[in-house]
């Protein structure tokens, strides 16, 4: 994931929904990433499920942190409490999705300049590409679906990432409404269900006794 400060006009960006561009590394990389791409999927769900556990908050809201809660490095050793207690799930839930993001070290690596500004991304030094994306030189990692994952948590969007009910295809859900990648993945989960085949027979039935009251030819 490339990164820079540039504004949406000056980037020249096709337009897309919001969340959609930051999505697209982490669904080629669930989808394309081969055995690795389990960690990634991993994470997905589980932050997902962690949403599930805490409502949401206001804006503005004062975080207040017990200084027990940190380490020497100031970083957290318990989660964050807002609003009120956090359930043993929740906790138990955090500190391992917490374990499986501390394993990543990464570092910024310089790339190029657009005019006045530079692009880096974040890499790191067993970072291996497991594919490039069609018609482009852009390699996707690992690193890239992670930062793709968490920039769509920051902004809300995360529960957005879902698979299909038809074909279990990962996918970016436009609305949050949408449940199938494809028009035609629709279609052909709700042909199967008993309810439409149950319809389709009543139809058929209807259709056949109207043939036989000799109304229609």
């Amino acid at each position: 994931m490339l990164h820079s400060h540039m504004s949406r006009a000056k980037q020249n960006v096709e337009r897309s929904f919001s969340g959609e561009r930051e999505a697209t590394p982490l669904i080629e990389w669930v989808a394309n990433g081969g055995r690795r791409a389990k960690n990634i999927a991993t994470l997905l769900v589980d932050l997902a499920k962690l949403e599930s556990l805490t409502e949401p908050h206001p804006d503005g809201i004062t975080l207040e942190v017990n200084r027990q809660g940190y380490n020497a490095n100031g970083v957290f050793r318990v989660p964050v409490e807002v609003g009120g207690r956090v359930s043993a799930e929740y906790k138990s839930l955090w500190r391992d999705v917490s374990r499986r993001l501390a394993s990543y070290k990464m570092f910024p690596q310089l790339l190029f300049r657009v005019g006045d500004q530079w692009v880096y991304r974040w890499v790191t030094r067993s970072n291996r590409p497991i594919f490039t994306r069609p018609n482009t030189l852009m390699k996707v990692t690992e690193e890239d679906a992670l930062q793709s994952l968490l920039s769509l948590a920051c902004q809300g969007y995360l529960q957005r990432v879902r698979r299909c009910l038809q074909c279990g295809r990962w996918f970016f859900a436009r609305f949050s409404t949408k449940k199938f990648c494809r028009t035609e993945c629709q279609q052909s989960y709700f042909r199967s269900s008993q309810e439409w085949k149950a319809h389709r027979r009543e139809y058929m039935r209807k259709n056949r006794a109207l043939h036989r009251s000799g109304y229609v030819r």
